[in-house]
């Protein structure tokens, strides 16, 4: 206990210490942040798109013999045929998926276009909002993806925050 009283007393002082030293010296002026903004996303006016995409992932074991692999993907494949036969894709997750995020419908929310694997984007690239993808294989197993909607973020200027504006 005592051990522990003491890490917790050295990591506040280390704390304070920063923020005397270190934070309050620190910086950073309007012209700096709109540089910032504009060499990250090409122009500091461009739209960037956001895709809010959902998961079943079927996991496939480490170095997989054929009969793992086959048993995934025969697993993946019902499922698939689930949905293309009208099922419910985040009761379906729910039940199937391998992923943390299975028990919320597979959900993994609005992330931006360089916040996905390029796998994903692949397999997603055709798919209109409400659409399935085909069977995605990857290190982890075997992905079924939805496309639950598209928005272009444009990053606004004269001291708001980004706003989101979703994509017609």
């Amino acid at each position: 206990y005592s051990a522990f009283r003491e890490d917790i007393r050295k990591e506040i002082t280390m704390q304070r210490l920063r923020e005397v030293e270190v934070d309050n010296k620190i910086q950073i002026s309007d012209a700096e942040v709109d540089a910032f903004l504009a060499a990250h996303t090409g122009a500091a006016d461009a739209p960037q798109q956001e895709l809010n995409l959902a998961q079943i992932l079927i996991r496939v074991p480490e170095n997989p013999t054929q009969q793992q692999l086959a048993e995934s993907k025969k697993r993946a494949d019902d499922v698939l045929a689930r949905l293309q036969a009208g099922g419910d894709f985040a009761k379906l997750a729910a039940a199937y998926s391998d992923s943390p995020d299975g028990l919320a419908g597979g959900d993994l929310g609005w992330r931006a276009k360089d916040r996905l694997p390029q796998l994903f984007l692949d397999a997603t690239a055709n798919l209109q909002p409400g659409q399935v993808s085909q069977l995605v294989r990857s290190g982890n197993g075997f992905h079924i993806l939805k496309l639950v909607g598209k928005r272009a973020q444009s990053v606004m200027r004269g001291g708001s925050e980004g706003a989101a504006q979703p994509a017609m």
